[in-house]
């Protein structure tokens, strides 16, 4: 996917982390291999050298492309400075705190702190990401009222501990007046996953900064067409 983003010239990409047992962050949304590779194994708790051997694929015809879960730093040094990266850190426990250091390291290396956003469902790592790194980049809370996520955190509330620069609500809770009172407190509003047509064009509409989508192809037409008839 990040390859056809950059054949088909999108600034950005949306990405989720993990930091493993051997120390390295690698790229993949789901907390276990169960969905992606058939096997229930929890992402975290295995090294590189194991971890690389799974094949991935959600269908069989996906499977047949042999892909394997990258790590961070081998998307990095492929696209470099050609995306801006929305990076979501998934922390389940205190212990992975440790992913704020190597992931400075990563984005200093390559020289990207004008490219990143940070993000987290969870405020307490991106406040720790704000103070480590003295607010370098942008970093966004997410949030949404599904029912993997707690309550306390349903309207947002995370920023109050966070101090994010951007939030990011789930597009079923996007409202213009939402949009507007975030601009209001100084917040960039991004939200997501936003895929189809009405969806488009309701964020477009509530005039969000940002919009994280399956089908950023789709997304650009929609506001070429909405650009054209303006």
């Amino acid at each position: 996917s990040f390859e056809k983003c950059f054949t088909h010239h999108i600034s950005g990409i949306e990405l989720d982390v993990h930091l493993i047992k051997s120390g390295h962050i690698v790229v993949i949304h789901d907390h276990n291999l169960l969905r992606l590779a058939h096997k229930d194994v929890i992402v975290e708790d295995l090294t590189y050298d194991e971890l690389k051997h799974f094949i991935i694929g959600v269908s069989e015809e996906e499977r047949e492309e042999k892909e394997h879960i990258p790590l961070l730093e081998e998307v990095l040094s492929t696209y470099k400075d050609h995306f801006y990266y929305d990076i979501e850190l998934k922390v389940t426990n205190f212990g992975q705190q440790g992913i704020v250091g190597k992931l400075i390291d990563l984005i200093d290396l390559y020289n990207l702190k004008e490219k990143v956003i940070v993000s987290s469902f969870n405020p307490f790592i991106i406040r720790r990401w704000n103070k480590e790194t003295h607010k370098a980049t942008h970093s966004g809370i997410i949030y949404s009222e599904h029912s993997d996520v707690p309550k306390f955190l349903h309207k947002g509330q995370g920023r109050f501990v966070a101090r994010p620069s951007i939030i990011k609500p789930h597009h079923q809770l996007l409202t213009k007046e939402l949009v507007e009172r975030y601009h209001n407190h100084n917040y960039d509003v991004v939200t997501w996953t936003v895929n189809k047509e009405e969806e488009i064009l309701h964020a477009l509409n509530s005039n969000v900064d940002g919009i994280i989508s399956d089908d950023p192809l789709k997304v650009l037409d929609i506001i070429n067409d909405v650009k054209g008839n303006s």
